[in-house]
């Protein structure tokens, strides 16, 4: 008669995703050896009809093993992940790396097997990347499905800029990132790209992420999309180093600054009319602590500055207003590398989770005409166009619910240019390179 269940494996410890082999042995109640069918049972993970274990959640889990009324247990305990120094950003994630621990735990995928029949063989569709970069693409994507990466990061700022590399023939799907549970950014929209191989880069800015090991989650809002790759890419505090323009925080003016490495110009561009027609005063400098000298300068005129390739520059403005009296910005002042400026972006995507501004520009560099996207949850009333002059070259207004608005560059130089969005609340500034 079976008496007892002794249950053992070759080890106490695995990592999570990975398997381990129990066995049961019966005994009498003489100790004699008693073979028997067994029934197997886990508090975690998941074990098969042959006990065969797979770990795929963290924590001390027993293991039991049960003929009739008899059992016997053992425990095992599941630590890390795949990688469980975790991705280092800045850095890209190759999406296709996704944690292992199977469905729920490194991802969670709508239906059965690898459609795109590359590089794994779990529920994950991927396939070998028509991309520039070669490697392997996440394809078949369903709302609701999502892929998770264990990270560790390591920065001065504690901000990234994110750029996810998709295509997207339709234009219709959408994603959102997590870190350990918590949104970081909001639901952003897949431009059309022109087929589910042809890629480009959708940015969101100033994310913030803390230093250390977290749970990075790609979430999927709307199928229609094709996932490459994401890259992290630090935010230097105080670096404006993709802002080739900006607007004054009491929104009284703007200011252009050119891709020049040689013989860089800042533009001061007023908000209101007459600003600064009297009086307009640039205070700069290289060093972090001023005083700075001032330079008189002309509304809507580029400015000259003394500065190399790759010194930062410091600046304010004093300005006399329309109505009389004068304004100083020491308070909040402006920077900028030399150089920076040459950085051009496929698409700028300006992220404000407050707001929740979300603006494209395709194709970008343009040949002809520029399409921008814009946001349905806000309110753009006004555009600019400015050349690096600082030059006005296009200014209309925008009707209410207009979500694409169309601007023709056919008959301007080939160059870098400025779009100003303008609504009640905020306004937003992009780059546009013609070719």
């Amino acid at each position: 008669m079976l008496s007892s269940i002794t249950v053992t494996s070759s080890g106490g410890t695995i990592d999570l995703g990975q398997t381990q082999q129990f066995s049961a042995q019966g005994y009498d109640q003489f100790g004699n050896a008693y073979d028997a069918t067994y029934t197997w049972d886990t508090t975690g993970g998941s074990i098969s009809s042959t006990g065969l274990f797979t770990g795929s959640l963290e924590g001390t889990h027993t293991i039991t093993a049960t003929h009739g009324s008899i059992s016997g247990n053992a425990d095992i305990t599941v630590v890390g992940n795949n990688n469980p120094t975790g991705i280092n950003l800045p850095g890209i994630v190759q999406v296709e790396d996704y944690n292992e621990g199977g469905e729920g735990v490194g991802y969670h995928d709508l239906d059965t097997g690898n459609t795109g029949g590359a590089y794994k063989n779990d529920d994950v569709d991927i396939e070998v990347t028509g991309d520039a970069s070669g490697g392997y693409n996440i394809g078949w994507i369903g709302a609701g499905e999502w892929l998770e990466y264990t990270v560790n990061s390591t920065t001065t700022s504690g901000k990234f800029d994110i750029d996810f590399r998709v295509a997207s023939p339709s234009g219709n799907g959408s994603f959102h990132l997590e870190l350990d549970g918590v949104s970081i950014t909001d639901q952003t929209s897949v431009p059309v790209t022109g087929g589910w191989q042809n890629y480009q880069t959708v940015t969101i800015t100033n994310v913030p992420v803390s230093n250390g090991l977290h749970q990075l989650r790609v979430v999927f809002d709307a199928s229609g999309l094709n996932l490459n790759f994401v890259e992290f890419r630090e935010v230097t505090t105080g670096d404006n180093t993709d802002t080739c323009s900006g607007t004054a925080t009491n929104g009284q003016y703007s200011y252009a600054i050119s891709s020049d490495i040689k013989n860089p110009t800042i533009t001061f561009i007023p908000e209101i009319t007459g600003m600064g027609n009297g009086v307009c005063i640039l205070y700069y400098g290289v060093s972090a602590t001023g005083p700075y000298p001032g330079h008189s300068v002309t509304p809507n005129v580029a400015h000259q500055i003394n500065a190399s390739n790759g010194e930062k520059v410091h600046f304010y403005y004093t300005y006399s207003l329309p109505t009389g009296g004068e304004n100083n910005t020491a308070g909040n002042p402006h920077n900028f590398i030399v150089g920076s400026c040459n950085n051009i972006k496929s698409f700028d995507f300006q992220n404000n989770r407050n707001k929740s501004s979300e603006v494209f520009v395709y194709p970008n560099p343009i040949i002809d005409k520029a399409h921008i996207q814009l946001p349905s949850r806000q309110h753009y009333h006004a555009y600019k166009v400015l050349d690096v002059s600082g030059r006005v070259i296009l200014n209309q207004s925008i009707s209410k619910d207009t979500l694409v608005i169309d601007i023709d560059l056919s008959q301007q130089e080939t160059g870098l240019y400025f779009l100003k969005l303008y609504s009640n609340s905020n306004n937003h500034s992009l780059k546009l390179l013609k070719k």
